[in-house]
């Protein structure tokens, strides 16, 4: 049996060799969470002219790529609706009382100091949440 050592069809894996050590130690400073000193340290190594991986890491802090809002096109992001069951239930009290849905969210939204919108939009996911409880 021949020894794994001297075996010569292994092949070996290309390491990526960019690696940086100032651009190392700036983003250890941020993982230890002293942002102040990584900040002093980037701007430095900024002015004197520095590597692609150091200017990846300004960019990163100026603009995190997780925080982009994105160009409003495609799927709009689920958010949480404030007080939704609250709005919903006073929907559901007051529509026996209001013959038109928007005079209702009129008067829901100024009791509750929300807009218009914001009232239909805390109405129809407690009305679906509802309609998904029934249903079950």
């Amino acid at each position: 049996m021949v020894s794994p050592l001297l075996r010569r069809d292994w092949v070996m894996v290309k390491l990526n060799m960019s690696l940086d050590w100032r651009a190392q130690r700036i983003q250890s400073m941020l993982d230890e969470g002293r942002a102040a000193d990584a900040k002093t340290a980037l701007v430095e190594e900024l002015r004197a002219g520095t590597t692609r991986d150091v200017q990846k890491i300004a960019a990163d802090l100026l603009k995190p790529a997780t925080e982009s809002k994105g160009s409003g096109r495609g799927r709009p992001s689920a958010r949480f609706l404030q007080h939704w069951i609250e709005i919903g239930e006073a929907c559901a009290e007051l529509r026996d009382r209001y013959s038109n849905v928007e005079h209702l969210e009129a008067e829901v939204s100024r009791r509750f100091g929300y807009s218009e919108a914001h009232v239909r939009k805390c109405r129809r996911a407690y009305e679906a949440a509802r309609s998904t409880l029934v249903n079950e």
